[in-house]
């Protein structure tokens, strides 16, 4: 099933993840929804140039993310190894809290923008391809 993330029904107040007496979100049908794929449908996707070019898209991108991740964790594991006076310097005069502490949290923070940067890449972008691919194959097979 396919559910549009912005329409809702008269219950709710309009406002993303607010709704008002439990009201649902509006489904959006599609007119190739509840079709059965069949064999043909799937060789016309994978035939499609558009397909090609989503798969290598998703790929080179998920695998610049990941090379990223691994940068920035192994980076600071080996700056924890290699740099410990860096990583327990204290970041003011007085204070607690140390550069590595700093480090650590801004990971987290860091890892949770890629996520956020790959969520709307593909819910955007790598959707907008595939539904241009179903809706391609769905005509065909009419």
């Amino acid at each position: 099933m396919i559910y549009h993330p912005l329409a809702y029904d008269a219950a709710s107040d309009g406002r993303r993840g607010r709704r008002k007496g439990g009201g649902k979100a509006v489904r959006v049908a599609y007119p190739w929804e509840g079709v059965k794929v069949s064999s043909s449908m799937y060789a016309h996707i994978r035939r499609n140039p558009r397909f090609a070019e989503l798969v290598a898209k998703r790929t080179r991108f998920a695998g610049i993310l990941a090379a990223i991740v691994l940068i920035v964790f192994y980076g600071f594991v080996l700056l924890v190894a290699f740099a410990p006076e860096l990583i327990g310097k204290r970041l003011f005069e007085g204070s607690n809290l140390t550069f590595g502490i700093l480090a650590g949290l801004l990971q987290f923070i860091f890892f949770w923008v890629l996520t956020l940067v790959y969520v709307r890449r593909a819910n955007g972008e790598f959707d907008d391809i595939n539904k241009e691919l179903v809706k391609a194959a769905w005509k065909e097979e009419k």
